[in-house]
């Protein structure tokens, strides 16, 4: 405010992804006039263009630029493969953990219930990467749950080479690793709405996993061949 006050010049700069119900970053109808707005907003993509044009955002202010944030999925030279080829090694799933602790703790208390129901930790290897912005304290609340598994806290960049799946709920991870040529568990809670870039989406390699539902374990145990949701088990 004080620098548009001052007529400085404002570039945003979108920073991750947004989705069609991310209602915080769009305005209603004739809202322009009063709502301060940057003089240029710069998007990752047409498609986010796009989403913030039907968001009333006036289109003279939107400019696509570049997704900085997943510049290493460009080198990527393998795109669309499901998973790498394994020979001797376990299938890797990523479970990756939102900032938001208590659906942190609602995913993970449910993959533990399943991956125990179904034995799976006999045929593939878990990986917990928690969220940067957890603190001590939630850490400690999710300790039981985390201890049962592998702990790794690089990057996704750094990883994506050794995982197969990637479980996640409310991150980009998800996006990340879709983009990569991953298969990806969407873990949709019961008290948020659609809050996950690749909710509309319908793909073979994104299942969506809502909250109270059970997962279907041959999602997981398919690796390479192609699915169809409604037959695995």
């Amino acid at each position: 405010m004080a620098a548009l006050k001052k007529n400085i010049k404002i570039y945003g700069y979108q920073h991750s992804s947004i989705w069609r119900l991310f209602l915080a970053q769009f305005i209603g109808k004739k809202e322009e006039s009063f709502v301060p707005l940057p003089h240029k907003l710069i998007t990752s993509g047409p498609h986010f263009a796009e989403l913030y044009k039907k968001g009333n955002i006036p289109e003279h202010k939107i400019v696509v630029g570049g997704a900085w944030r997943y510049a290493h999925i460009a080198s990527n030279d393998e795109s669309g493969i499901l998973a790498k080829k394994r020979t001797n090694s376990r299938p890797i799933v990523l479970i990756s953990l939102c900032i938001d602790i208590s659906i942190a703790q609602s995913m993970l208390s449910n993959i533990v219930r399943m991956a125990c129901d179904n034995k799976l930790e006999n045929e593939m290897t878990f990986w917990i990467k928690t969220h940067p912005g957890h603190t001590k304290y939630e850490l400690n609340k999710l300790n039981k749950l985390v201890s049962m598994y592998q702990l790794v806290n690089k990057p996704f960049d750094k990883l994506k080479e050794d995982v197969d799946i990637v479980i996640y709920s409310t991150s980009t991870i998800g996006l990340e690793a879709y983009l990569y040529g991953k298969k990806v568990v969407s873990y949709i809670p019961e008290n948020l709405l659609a809050a996950d870039p690749l909710f509309d989406l319908t793909d073979e390699r994104i299942y969506k996993w809502f909250e109270g539902e059970d997962l279907k374990v041959g999602f997981l145990k398919n690796l390479h061949s192609k699915l169809d949701l409604k037959k695995i088990a």
